[in-house]
């Protein structure tokens, strides 16, 4: 919770998002921080196109087997998307 004040306090603004897509967002800061610039053009291209609603959406599949019944494809969608949202805040498209 602490990094909501420090790290995610543009994050915490009206209307506050969920706190799952607060994390996704941090969790995609944090994979733009530690990727180099080879990594972060690959990762940007796999998140881009893992979001792709006519394309395979294999992560998004990946990732409701991982959450079991708990998660439906829209659900997960956001949080990609949350992911994706991190990781442009740091690592700006090109």
């Amino acid at each position: 919770m602490d990094r909501l004040s420090t790290d995610a306090h543009d994050l915490v603004e009206e209307p506050i998002p969920p706190l799952q897509e607060i994390g996704a967002r941090l969790l995609g800061r944090d994979m733009a921080r530690i990727s180099d610039t080879s990594a972060a053009a690959w990762v940007a291209g796999i998140l881009f196109r893992e979001q792709d609603e006519d394309g395979a959406l294999r992560l998004v599949v990946d990732m409701m087997r991982a959450a079991g019944a708990s998660a439906g494809a829209d659900e997960v969608l956001t949080l990609l998307r949350a992911v994706e949202g991190g990781f442009s805040d740091i690592v700006k498209r090109t």
